[in-house]
């Protein structure tokens, strides 16, 4: 997802928020995996505009994180991303089926508040990996209908 250049410098930016939360995770949270998990998850349930899947997966990161339980997914993605209540559902349901789940299997160590809320987004690298993994999704859709 993000380079490795990348999560060096914000580690060198930002090295309190990497002390507090678990490696584990944050590789989790950086990893190609993870956002193509998102991008195709918003694809499906026909979100394809990029503002609306980069805000989509600053939430989901932000639960990830602890900076809201879990289970207000729903309402966060649809108050926040302004989002449908069926369609922020249904993403939320995908949400913790394909990524939330993982967590718990891997079982990452206590995660602490971050009360920095703008460090997330720069901390996140979502935004570019999911414009690409969007574009390479539309592309293969395409082919395939």
């Amino acid at each position: 997802m993000t380079n490795n250049i990348e999560v060096q410098n914000l580690k060198k930016k930002y090295p309190d928020f990497f002390k507090k939360h678990s490696p584990k995770l944050l590789d989790f949270i950086f990893s190609q995996n993870t956002s193509s998990k998102i991008a195709e998850i918003c694809l499906k349930n026909k979100i394809e505009d990029e503002k609306m899947i980069e805000k989509i997966a600053n939430r989901v990161v932000s639960a990830l994180l602890e900076q809201f339980p879990k289970e207000k997914l729903p309402e966060v993605l649809e108050k926040g991303v302004n989002l449908e209540f069926e369609t922020a559902s249904k993403i939320s349901a995908q949400i913790n089926q394909l990524i939330f789940s993982q967590t718990l299997r891997g079982k990452p160590q206590k995660i602490q508040k971050e009360k920095k809320k703008p460090i997330v987004g720069e901390i996140l690298g979502l935004t570019e990996s999911l414009k690409k993994e969007e574009i390479k999704l539309k592309q293969k859709n395409r082919r395939t209908t």
